[in-house]
């Protein structure tokens, strides 16, 4: 397993690290899953001296999302001493794997499974954001022994046709851009990798993704850095995957102590949909944050990391967040 500090990562990172950078000073390291694809990883202490019987805190990240939206909870959460492990989903970055990769929530939550058992972890604290519920959610139910306490931040266990913006009314428009998409590639490519140098991208994120009051600009712009440098074809096939993989029949399997977080202003993932994934889990406790969008912990990092300490206080594992 090669170690190396964050600064030294793959070429298509590069153009990311700066002072800003949240997993700039974290460790690099690469795991190989089921398909022979390295995954990169990034862990705040060496991967080493992780104790595999001791806490950690594993992070899923949303669709097509990097590390961006956890920048202001990383410091709060580091505060607790425990150790941070971030990961790159398969097909994200394509310097880093092939065109052809296999795309699924199946194969992101196999991922994560792969990464659990090859550092050999047996006390998982899996905190997932938007999309990263549900793999997370997945990955408890391929690896139980291993999870002790999940976070779902701004997620659904519905299809997104069903909830986003709290209608059904974007099922059409979305058939319509994919077939758009398969017919003329080359201009849904180029659209797609100007993102970040339009400043209809950036506001659109912002406002539809953020309470802009709380989180600024200059992260909307950095996710479309990061989403620019994506394949197309990831976020058509993982929503796909997200429409073909409801999991309403799977989670009275999970009984785990479960913190399920969402924004009161999030009208990507409205809270009634984090009320129906607190019904269907037990010992689930369902806190709404006031002023947050879509992501919580850039809205109000503090208020996230104080209920995730209380999740720890439930669980045992007794720390303060200033």
């Amino acid at each position: 397993m090669p170690i190396r500090r964050a600064i030294a990562i793959h070429q298509t990172w590069k153009q990311f690290i700066g002072p800003n950078w949240p997993l700039r000073d974290f460790y690099s390291f690469d795991v190989s899953n089921k398909d022979e694809i390295d995954l990169q990883c990034f862990s705040s202490v060496a991967p080493e001296e992780i104790n595999p019987e001791k806490p950690v805190l594993l992070f899923n990240n949303g669709l097509v999302c990097g590390p961006s939206w956890w920048a202001p909870l990383i410091p709060k959460l580091l505060e607790l001493g425990i150790p941070l492990i971030f990961h790159h989903y398969r097909g994200h970055f394509e310097e880093t794997t092939p065109n052809n990769v296999p795309l699924s929530l199946q194969h992101l939550a196999s991922d994560v499974t792969c990464l659990i058992k090859q550092l050999d972890l047996k006390n998982v604290v899996l905190i997932g954001h938007s999309m990263g519920v549900n793999v997370s959610l997945k990955a408890t139910l391929q690896s139980p022994e291993a999870i002790k306490a999940l976070v779902m931040i701004a997620g659904s266990i519905l299809p997104p046709s069903d909830f986003l913006f709290d209608s059904t009314f974007l099922k059409k428009p979305l058939d319509s851009i994919r077939k758009f998409s398969d017919k003329n590639p080359r201009v849904w490519n180029a659209l797609w990798k100007a993102l970040p140098y339009m400043p209809i991208g950036p506001l659109t994120v912002s406002l539809l993704g953020t309470n802009p009051v709380k989180t600024p600009l200059s992260r909307s712009w950095h996710f479309c850095k990061e989403l620019g440098q994506m394949p197309p074809r990831v976020f058509w096939e993982l929503l796909e995957s997200l429409h073909d993989s409801p999991m309403t029949h799977e989670l009275n399997k999970i009984d785990l102590p479960t913190l399920i977080i969402g924004g009161q202003k999030d009208v990507l993932c409205p809270p009634t949909t984090q009320e129906i994934l607190a019904g269907k889990i037990h010992h689930s406790r369902y806190v709404q944050i006031k002023h947050a969008g879509h992501a919580p912990q850039s809205d109000c990092p503090l208020e996230v990391a104080q209920e995730i300490q209380l999740l720890l206080n439930q669980i045992g594992i007794s720390k303060k967040v200033a």
